[in-house]
């Protein structure tokens, strides 16, 4: 039976952490406690934006980004330019 309260990212989250136990370097996506996508993902010291889906949106960095809340970024190309305003 399926977990009412699952989502698409606590079901990656979930199959990342239970194959982590057999391979050393996986990355674990990070949930709100609602189960949608934390705005920001970070593998080690490397984060990047991320939208609804949790598709990557703007550019990685390897330091702290702030990301515009999911939902912003309907389009690509605004999405882009809210980008840029929250990194500066």
């Amino acid at each position: 039976m399926t977990d009412p309260m699952e989502t698409d990212c606590t079901k990656r989250r979930s199959e990342a952490m239970l194959h982590s136990k057999s391979t050393s370097r996986l990355f674990i996506y990070s949930c709100k406690p609602d189960g949608s996508f934390s705005d920001t993902q970070c593998d080690g010291d490397l984060c990047w934006c991320v939208d609804e889906n949790g598709n990557s949106v703007g550019a990685m960095s390897s330091k702290a980004i702030r990301c515009p809340p999911a939902g912003m970024c309907s389009l690509i190309f605004i999405c882009f330019f809210i980008f840029i305003f929250y990194i500066s």
